[in-house]
């Protein structure tokens, strides 16, 4: 088996899209000889990922400073990587823009420096693939640099030394979801079931603006709300949902057979959005960060759709406005299945695995 370090992170700051992502990626790679460890601050750990890791028995290693559990420690992170023997290493790091206002004045959460870990990496002379969600030209220095943001564009690396692996052709779809993207998607027809997740923390608190804002349609429906593991005060959130009437569960561990049984699903704009379009899940996306934009107009523009914005009103209005014309309409919600489809193709953990496979070779 080839070893390798997987260093990420997932907490009520910054959700779990990361740490899920490199799930299905250490998940896909165990089948074609590849051994993971995750190497992850306390923080993480604490906020109660480790189940994640132990239900699925990856090793996973703290590398947090000894008198800060938020904060990386350089020298106990080198010592995890020497001793471990590792063949590469994957680097999936958070890297806060300006407009991350949350991110930003968060006196708790301390954003890691990218760079010095990929320098401290190639020091040792380890193989390293680093991923990025940046929609602006990336300037990680790896061997192979991963970013499925619909806004990237290959002829920017063009003479880099880096094997840059761009756009939604790469997007790691779950091991969960591979099978039921060959399953044809069908539509009730009455009564649509609507999916509400708005993300791994839903920090905006977007949930129960969508509720309020469904709750004026007209049109009958059934609606389920998703918590993300790393929503604050998951379990009573679920259970005053419920008190109201609102299916509700929290911290789902597959969300492949949710999101397939859903007719429609209003979700945040980061992988889950590519994860729908993959199955054919016709969507509205809600944007919990300026970047997330992009990707919510890329699959608006695909057909598979409707962006929703990422302020309270906008959301409340354009789901007035905007859903029931389109959950009314079975035709509607086949054209947007297809479409989707066509936009995400599922294939991206196997081509990242053999671009791995190759640099690790040389």
């Amino acid at each position: 088996m080839k070893k390798l370090a997987i260093r990420v992170d997932g907490n009520r700051h910054i959700g779990l899209g990361h740490v899920f992502r490199c799930l299905h990626l250490a998940e896909y790679l165990q089948g074609c000889g590849w051994e993971s460890t995750f190497l992850v601050l306390q923080s993480s750990l604490e906020s109660g990922i480790h189940r994640f890791f132990e239900d699925q028995s990856f090793d996973f290693v703290p590398v947090s400073r000894p008198d800060d559990i938020w904060e990386q420690d350089h020298e106990v992170l080198r010592r995890a990587l020497g001793q471990g023997d590792f063949d590469a290493v994957v680097l999936d790091l958070i890297q806060p823009d300006k407009e991350d206002d949350d991110l930003n004045s968060n006196t708790e959460f301390c954003p890691m420096d990218v760079q010095a870990c990929l320098a401290l990496i190639r020091s040792m002379g380890i193989r390293s693939l680093a991923i990025s969600d940046r929609f602006e030209p990336v300037d990680l220095v790896a061997d192979v640099v991963v970013n499925t943001c619909p806004a990237q564009r290959a002829e920017w690396y063009e003479g880099s030394e880096s094997r840059f692996c761009v756009g939604p052709r790469y997007y790691f779809l779950p091991t969960s979801f591979q099978g039921l993207r060959h399953t044809a998607k069908v539509f009730r027809e009455d009564r649509p079931h609507i999916v509400v997740f708005c993300g791994g923390n839903d920090h905006r608190g977007f949930t129960p603006v969508v509720l309020d804002a469904l709750a004026t349609l007209s049109e009958a429906m059934t609606v389920e709300v998703i918590l993300g593991a790393a929503t604050q005060n998951g379990e009573e959130k679920c259970l005053c949902y419920e008190k109201q009437g609102i299916a509700c569960q929290y911290g789902v561990e597959d969300m492949a057979p949710v999101l397939f049984n859903a007719d429609f699903v209003i979700s945040a704009s980061g992988n889950t959005l590519f994860d729908l379009a993959a199955l054919g899940i016709p969507a509205a996306a809600v944007s919990t960060r300026p970047r997330q934009l992009v990707t919510a107009e890329y699959f608006t523009d695909q057909g598979c759709c409707l962006n929703l914005g990422m302020e309270h009103d906008e959301i409340a209005t354009n789901i007035r406005l905007l859903l029931p014309d389109v959950i009314s309409s079975r035709a509607r919600l086949e054209a947007m299945s297809c479409a989707g489809k066509k936009a995400v193709d599922g294939n991206g953990m196997e081509r990242v695995a053999s671009v791995l496979d190759s640099f690790v070779s040389l």
